[in-house]
Formats: structure tokens, sequence, C-alpha cells
């Protein structure tokens, strides 16, 4: 659910981040989108990219610098 992944993101935020300041921060792919290609919703693939374990909150800058690798 959104209130899941609120929650999820909250505990690993780093000093600094909040709600207010997203898009200091991004929601980051720790196994890239790229690395996991998809057709649906239904796709293997699309549920790992997409599972809180996944997810992860990272500053803007360290995610444009991570781009496609792994984290």
């Amino acid at each position: 659910t959104s209130q899941q992944l609120k929650e999820h993101l909250e505990k690993q935020f780093l000093d600094g981040m909040n709600w207010d300041n997203y898009g200091k921060w991004h929601i980051d792919h720790k196994i890239p989108r790229a690395a996991l290609p998809y057709q649906s919703e239904a796709d293997e693939n699309f549920k790992k990219c997409w599972a809180l374990e996944n997810l992860q909150p990272l500053w803007a800058a360290d995610n444009q610098k991570k781009g496609a690798s792994f984290s």
C-alpha cells in the first residue's frame, strides 16, 4: 500500500531527508529498473522491481551518479 511504502522509506531516511524536501532526494531502485525488464504488471520482474525491499531513498545527486548501476 502507499502507507507501507511511506513507512518503508521513512525508516531509511538519511539525516535531512523528509517529505517536504522530496525532489532533493529520489526513490531509488537498488536493482535498477533497466536490469529488470518487464512487459506488464503480471511479470515477475515487475514485482521484483517495485518490491519494497528494492526501494530506498537516495539523495538526488547520488541517484543520478549511480545511474543504472547496483547499490
